[in-house]
């Protein structure tokens, strides 16, 4: 089971995703990393069962059809490539999905800005003073 599960809220709201497809795609970005990988059709997809989901993501799905239709709805809406083949079911993130984890454009984050401050404070006036700030 995952403990910890990021739910990236201004993709859902953006894509219309619900909280249990959101923190599906988490787990999808991290497929990579554990899944079984299969070429198919000159393509890499990772082999994911229903099962495994439910056991990863005991929170938000607790039956196999329930998966199954988040699987179809995130295909639907561009995010993953679904694929079954030989009763397995395999995903790969779309070009928009692979996008997912961005934090936006370099142009969102000015040298001032709350997101990406250049400075992280002003340096007291203490310093330049010969008495302490504490007596």
């Amino acid at each position: 089971m995952r403990y910890n599960v990021i739910i990236n809220q201004e993709k859902c709201k953006k894509h219309s995703l619900t909280a249990a497809e959101g923190a599906m795609m988490d787990l999808f970005n991290q497929l990579s990393s554990w899944a079984d990988e299969e070429v198919i059709e000159g393509k890499t997809f990772y082999h994911i069962s229903r099962n495994k989901v439910i056991d990863e993501l005991p929170f938000f799905f607790q039956k196999s059809d329930t998966v199954y239709r988040s699987f179809k709805s995130l295909e639907e809406k561009n995010l993953i490539e679904f694929m079954k083949q030989k009763r397995k079911d395999f995903v790969r993130l779309s070009r928009l999905g692979k996008g997912w984890n961005k934090l936006g454009n370099k142009s969102d984050f000015t040298s001032n800005s709350e997101k990406y401050p250049s400075k992280l404070g002003n340096i007291s006036g203490f310093q330049n003073s010969t008495s302490s700030p504490v007596n």
